[in-house]
């Protein structure tokens, strides 16, 4: 973190998530709600991925559509998703032991 951030947070540092659910809460609070209804349907599946179209049919999105790749991308740069070509799984870094 950077001293611009500590000075931010002030001796009022949150604590890191301790559990798989805290990770998912603290992103469902930060991400569009279509973002988190694709986060949650790929986390229930886990490690299996889905392709597009089936994540699009589970969450009412059709995988050629004009928000549909938005909302990938905005999970796939946190970090909260992998891409491989068709398929789209959550990321094992949501998952804390």
């Amino acid at each position: 973190m950077t001293e611009a951030g500590l000075q931010y947070l002030g001796s009022e540092m949150p604590r890191a998530p301790q559990t798989t659910e805290e990770v998912l809460a603290m992103w469902e609070r930060a991400l569009k709600r279509d973002e988190s209804r694709m986060l949650e349907a790929l986390v229930a599946v886990y490690p299996t991925p889905l392709s597009r179209q089936a994540l699009g049919e589970q969450t009412g999105y059709t995988a050629t559509g004009g928000t549909f790749g938005p909302y990938l991308g905005t999970l796939r740069r946190n970090g909260l998703i992998e891409v491989h070509g068709e398929e789209v799984r959550a990321s094992e870094t949501l998952f804390l032991a």
